[in-house]
């Protein structure tokens, strides 16, 4: 009889990172209930908090890791789990990643998610899989992205441009009807991610939804990826050049989080969190109004996917002044004292 595989693919922005860094920190309590959650150098790749390496793999994205490496890490890790114990792989870049051809219809991206989705089916050979997915609404989730890419890239471009060239992503339908034709409609586990939908901190609430008992032993990961105010990370935008290193990003990220901790930055504009002003956030969503409630129709048995309205978070828009070279500056002097102290730059 083939062992259970819970294959977690995301989204991002759905709290994927605080979920790994639990379940990395609880892997021998999970095992003692039956989840199984291995680590990647089971096959030789680094140790991590999460499996991305593997998807980047099955991708053909990674620079030392094959398909071949791929499908070994999901039959060492069936080889390696208990008679009782169900698997749990977690990525979200298998959420979003493809293989194009030359040939691909420039606006259809669904023959690469085909392509991807059948390598993942494969690699994962003849596992009992189910395909597990929270989704985050599509504006709120394509603001947290844009955040994200700033502070860990070299990305210079405002919002607009990130949406026109990630809009690919924000079609749920699509994805979802992707993954259940690979693997089968009655496999698609779905969630929505919004405090509406969760009495129970996320990692309970991710463990019961696997039918996992919660412990009281089990320690908490803490919140990872926390959202800088708007401010500093437009800061990181003007700072941003292309091909930036990762060390510098990491780094400059690392100090930018600092300094928002610091008294002055208190007195700078509170702009929150939201880059859509409340028309580009209504279009937007308008453009995924059908898909979205095939969505809700198929997995939840209601019409809307979200409990959350988009006028809750439209009436919250800061306005569209940008950062000024004053507040620039400001910045700069406070974030250049704080470097300079020994321990820190």
């Amino acid at each position: 009889m083939s062992k259970t595989l819970y294959l977690h693919i995301g989204t991002h922005k759905t709290a994927t990172t605080t979920l790994q860094h639990f379940l990395a920190k609880n892997r021998k309590a999970l095992r003692a209930v039956g989840l199984f959650y291995p680590q990647q150098n089971i096959v030789g790749a680094p140790r991590h908090y999460a499996h991305h390496r593997i998807a980047h793999a099955i991708a053909g994205r990674d620079d030392k890791l094959d398909f071949d490496c791929a499908t070994a890490f999901f039959a060492k890790a069936m080889e390696l789990a208990g008679e009782d114990d169900r698997i749990l792989i977690s990525a979200e870049p298998f959420f979003r990643h493809m293989i194009k051809r030359k040939n691909d219809p420039a606006t259809d991206p669904e023959p690469a998610l085909y392509r991807y989705a059948k390598k993942v089916r494969a690699a994962c050979g003849d596992a009992d899989v189910r395909i597990v997915v929270m989704l985050r609404r599509q504006d709120l989730f394509i603001e947290s992205m844009y955040g994200e890419h700033v502070l860990s890239t070299g990305y210079q471009h405002e919002i607009a441009s990130f949406i026109e060239e990630r809009h690919w992503m924000l079609d749920y339908r699509q994805r979802l009807a992707v993954w259940a034709d690979v693997f089968g409609a009655d496999n698609i586990m779905v969630r929505t991610f919004e405090r509406e939908s969760m009495d129970t901190p996320v990692e309970q609430y991710f463990l019961n939804w696997l039918g996992v008992d919660w412990c009281d032993g089990f320690d908490a990961a803490g919140d990872q990826n926390v959202a800088l105010n708007r401010t500093f990370v437009e800061f990181k935008r003007q700072m941003n050049f292309p091909n930036q290193p990762s060390g510098h990003n990491t780094r400059l990220r690392e100090w930018l989080t600092m300094a928002a901790a610091l008294p002055f930055a208190a007195d700078l504009p509170k702009r929150g969190k939201y880059y859509l002003n409340p028309k580009d956030r209504y279009t937007l969503m308008e453009a995924q109004e059908d898909g979205n409630r095939e969505v809700a129709r198929t997995y939840f048995d209601r019409e809307d996917l979200f409990l959350r309205r988009v006028e809750q978070d439209a009436k919250h828009y800061p306005g569209t002044d940008i950062v000024t070279d004053r507040e620039i500056q400001k910045i700069t002097r406070h974030l250049l004292r704080m470097i300079a102290q020994p321990g820190v730059g």
